[in-house]
């Protein structure tokens, strides 16, 4: 594997029923097959998802590469997998029962290419099971990171910054949000795309949907994305650690939709004081000029909230 531009990261996780469909569209670009190399990472499936993708390496083995992994560790661990494998000068990640536009590569690696960019983000389509077209999310040509627009999907990323700065997801579920908010801290070469070329497959069995892991399971890697998410501001940049808490408390929101009255009240007083331990004044922290109104008012929530409140008062106003 020589010269590849472009790497896709794709972690799999029984998507026997999807993956094909992703697949055909990666090897379907118009930008060329020798331009990127396919790294499609699975992790510990159950169902059929490993038998496709040793077929497709098998016929393709100077574009795929397989990681089999022997235990399941998450979306989060396998898009670093990826990244540990990646030789590609550029990064595009995919989820794996989503799909890609024939000219979604080549846009996104011309613009980041042609323009000298770090990080270029587009917009998204979310779709139905045939393919219909449910919600359309599309960005003005802007320049600079947008705080309230951190999107994973739709985007490429210039390898050498994320490897240079250890930019890397964290946890299981890992947080998309907090990888971009990363990348923002060290280049301020990012450019938004008003082109749409990507498929979000509303997927109701997803990990992002049903299928997602307790709190319970999860409070560790919580824990570890503040602890290290805040780490990683050698710059001091207030807006960033603004925007890294609020991301961390989302992830605790987003896990704790299934939780009990008891979960969610314990695990939130588990949250609260680590970032009282990490960030004494975090609550203090001035609101940024770019937070929109639902950020400052999630963030609201939290602040005003104290480790002793009840399930009940606090769910009103976060978690229903």
């Amino acid at each position: 594997m020589i010269n590849k531009e472009i790497s896709v990261i794709v972690p799999v996780f029984n998507s026997g029923k999807w993956i094909e469909r992703l697949i055909e569209s990666v090897l379907a670009q118009n930008i060329g097959q020798e331009t990127f190399e396919f790294i499609l990472v699975n992790d510990k499936s159950t169902d059929n998802s490993i038998d496709i993708l040793n077929s497709y390496q098998s016929k393709f083995p100077e574009i795929i590469k397989v990681i089999d992994k022997e235990i399941n560790e998450g979306v989060a661990a396998s898009r670093d997998d990826g990244l540990n494998l990646s030789e590609g000068k550029y990064i595009v990640f995919l989820d794996n029962d989503d799909y890609i536009d024939e000219d979604y590569l080549s846009t996104l690696y011309n613009t980041i290419e042609n323009e000298c960019l770090d990080l270029v983000i587009s917009g998204y389509k979310l779709v139905d099971e045939q393919g219909k077209v449910v919600k359309v999310n599309q960005y003005h040509n802007t320049y600079g990171a947008d705080y309230k627009n951190p999107c994973i999907w739709g985007s490429i990323h210039r390898s050498e910054l994320i490897k240079r700065h250890n930019i890397h997801y964290r946890g299981r579920s890992g947080d998309d949000n907090a990888f971009v908010y990363q990348e923002f801290l060290y280049t301020d070469k990012i450019k938004y795309i008003d082109y749409i070329g990507y498929n979000w497959f509303e997927n109701f069995t997803s990990l992002s949907r049903d299928g997602r892991p307790s709190i319970e399971k999860n409070i560790h890697d919580i824990l570890y994305l503040l602890r290290e998410g805040l780490k990683n501001n050698k710059t001091k940049n207030l807006r960033y650690d603004y925007f890294m808490i609020y991301s961390t408390l989302y992830y605790f929101h987003l896990l704790s939709r299934k939780a009990t009255a008891n979960d969610f009240s314990k695990f939130l007083k588990v949250v609260l004081l680590e970032l009282d331990k990490l960030y004494p004044k975090w609550r203090k922290i001035p609101v940024p000029q770019d937070a929109n109104l639902k950020i400052k008012l999630f963030m609201s929530s939290y602040k005003f909230v104290s480790r002793t409140q009840t399930y009940g008062i606090f769910s009103k106003l976060v978690c229903r």
